[in-house]
């Protein structure tokens, strides 16, 4: 991580990252095969965590309760300032961003359809549309937070999490559960 607050990942030789580590390289090498798949795995450890936190509030925001998602991801990168280092550092692997919005957008979706499951609705042939159009939802909603978070970060924190929760959480209401509700109509709408 403090590598790469420096210059990007290619530039990164596995001498110096195990001399960083204290580690010999034959140790990095047991556990990877070159930097690439070391970041490979940070990444996957990175997107497991961030689809955890959606998964824990699941219920939460297929209600469009917010906040507590919200808390805790501003608590996370707070607290872990070498995770934005790789996801929106200047030395950041650009399609790393678009993996983070992936993983919020697919995990927000898995539950509103737990959600529509366990209230017995049934999907129908125009499924795909309403799903489209969550989808579209959902991309600009995890856009948008991780864009505030982005900001937030790159403004070295200036504003409490209070104040950007409330904030993410006043925009993410105007987007919130009618629109969300009225793409799932789409869905549920008979042809």
């Amino acid at each position: 991580m403090a590598l790469l607050k420096e210059r990007p990942l290619k530039s990164i030789p596995v001498t110096e990252l195990a001399e960083l580590a204290d580690v010999n390289r034959a140790t990095f090498y047991v556990h990877f095969q070159d930097v690439y798949d070391m970041f490979d795995q940070v990444k996957e450890e990175f997107c497991n965590i961030c689809r955890e936190l959606v998964d824990a509030h699941g219920e939460e925001l297929a209600r469009n309760e917010n906040r507590p998602f919200l808390e805790d991801i501003f608590s996370y990168f707070e607290t872990n300032e070498d995770a934005f280092a790789i996801v929106f550092g200047d030395n950041a692997d650009g399609a790393f961003l678009g993996d983070v919005i992936d993983v919020v957008r697919d995990s927000s979706l898995e539950a509103v359809e737990r959600r529509e499951r366990d209230q017995g609705l049934t999907p129908n042939r125009d499924r795909a549309l309403g799903m489209a159009l969550c989808n579209y939802q959902f991309d600009f909603i995890a856009g948008g937070i991780v864009s505030m978070l982005k900001s937030w970060l790159a403004s070295d924190r200036r504003e409490s999490i209070d104040t950007m929760v409330a904030l993410a959480d006043s925009y993410l209401n105007v987007l919130g559960e009618g629109v969300l509700q009225r793409n799932l109509a789409l869905a549920e709408r008979p042809s």
